[in-house]
């Protein structure tokens, strides 16, 4: 059995490869129970880091209306802030509340009008949210998140 240092944002992790068929497979303990993640060899030492997860819609606006009222444990997880701002305040006014939820569901139906807002949901909090699985995986429409790995 090999092993391998996973630096995760609590230190680092040493973990087992099992081969799990089909390829290499890490087993990789979360805060919120074991996750199994792909891993490649691209060569030169490195391993790559390829998601193919993508943003559950509807469970993320369930969550910022739940946010909106107060209610755990979403408030938490869209309160953190990601450069200065909170990860749900998508009008950027301070407070994620019912007026960024409306803005999130203008955004589902395609009829978000202000671009900097479209921007700021494609390309800052749903990388953040997918980035960040142990926190964030409950809003996973499906698919496979990759851990990075450096030998």
């Amino acid at each position: 059995m090999s092993w391998v240092d996973i630096n995760t944002a609590n230190g680092a992790v040493w973990n087992p490869i099992n081969d799990a068929g089909g390829g290499v497979w890490t087993d990789i303990n979360t805060t919120s129970g074991q996750v199994w993640a792909p891993v490649n060899d691209v060569g030169g030492g490195a391993w790559a880091n390829v998601s193919t997860a993508t943003i559950d819609v509807i469970a993320v606006a369930n969550a910022m209306t739940r946010v909106a009222v107060g209610l755990e444990p979403e408030t938490s997880r869209f309160n953190v802030e990601v450069n200065g701002r909170k990860l749900a305040d998508i009008r950027q006014d301070g407070v994620v509340n019912i007026l960024d939820v409306q803005a999130y569901f203008d955004y589902i139906y395609d009829e978000l009008e202000d671009q900097d807002e479209v921007d700021y949901i494609n390309n800052v909090m749903f990388p953040y949210m997918l980035a960040n699985p142990a926190t964030y995986q409950d809003y996973y429409a499906g698919g496979t998140v990759w851990t990075d790995i450096t030998t």
